[in-house]
């Protein structure tokens, strides 16, 4: 994927869930193209307003996969 194509996705998901509801994304930073996408979406999560969304990240033991879960 490309990281300004993920970007404007996550950025229409997290726009039209609703309260209740959560975005799951899965990053891979095991490449280059990876390691940009999943640092601006972390960047770009940090930049939610607290009070209306919870981010959560999940990382297993050895795997380069991030498991990142927006709920509103």
């Amino acid at each position: 994927t490309q990281s300004e194509d993920t970007l404007a996705s996550v950025t229409s998901a997290v726009r039209i869930v609703g309260k209740g509801g959560a975005v799951s994304i899965i990053t891979r930073p095991d490449h280059d193209e990876g390691a940009r996408e999943e640092c601006l979406l972390l960047d770009l999560l940090k930049s939610l307003p607290e009070e209306e969304f919870e981010v959560s990240t999940y990382k297993g033991t050895g795997s380069a996969t991030l498991h990142i879960v927006v709920k509103k």
